[in-house]
């Protein structure tokens, strides 16, 4: 029996002649019906989808701080992704290391070395606010974890408006 992977099959397709098809009417792409029709309210809307800036921020900080700080499970330069570049031929730096017959993850260049990250967190653990522009940050710090946890999304927002700028040029100026 044959065995496809997906690059057969890819060369497979590319190589047959393209055929158009017509859809009649009655088959179009979107036929379901999202379940928030079903709310009284959700026909009225004039703005049906709208994304929430303050929550997408914080996504896009929680994703930078875990990468750039390398904390596990939340870091997105993960085995896969390493494996996923070696595949595709492209950033050879961040390739894994093979030495003999094991593999190994080094740091990358974006990612802050253990001394620079326990500096990094002890600073912002020691940073003040004016009272009412945000919440305590240092007790969303733990040093010797080496993250961030409980913060809010506007505690994500002032760090990321504020100080952030300044860490980069602290902390990681190979990257700019």
């Amino acid at each position: 029996m044959r065995s496809w992977n997906s690059l057969t099959v890819r060369i497979l397709l590319c190589s047959e002649k393209k055929v158009s098809r017509t859809r009649p009417s009655t088959h179009m792409n979107w036929t379901q019906k999202l379940m928030f029709f079903e709310l009284p309210y959700w026909s009225k809307l004039k703005l049906r989808h709208n994304l929430d800036v303050m929550h997408v921020e914080k996504n896009v900080f929680d994703t930078l701080v875990g990468t750039i700080l390398d904390i596990e499970g939340k870091t997105k330069d993960t085995i896969k992704a390493r494996l996923d570049l070696e595949r595709m031929g492209i950033r050879r730096g961040l390739w894994m290391n093979r030495d003999s017959d094991k593999a190994r993850r080094d740091l990358a260049f974006f990612s802050m070395k253990p001394n620079d990250k326990k500096e990094f967190l002890k600073f912002v653990s020691f940073v003040k606010f004016p009272d009412g522009y945000a919440s305590n940050i240092a007790r969303c710090v733990n040093v010797d974890e080496g993250k961030f946890t409980g913060l809010k999304s506007h505690d994500c927002h002032v760090l990321c408006n504020a100080y952030f700028l300044w860490v980069f040029v602290i902390y990681c100026r190979k990257i700019l």
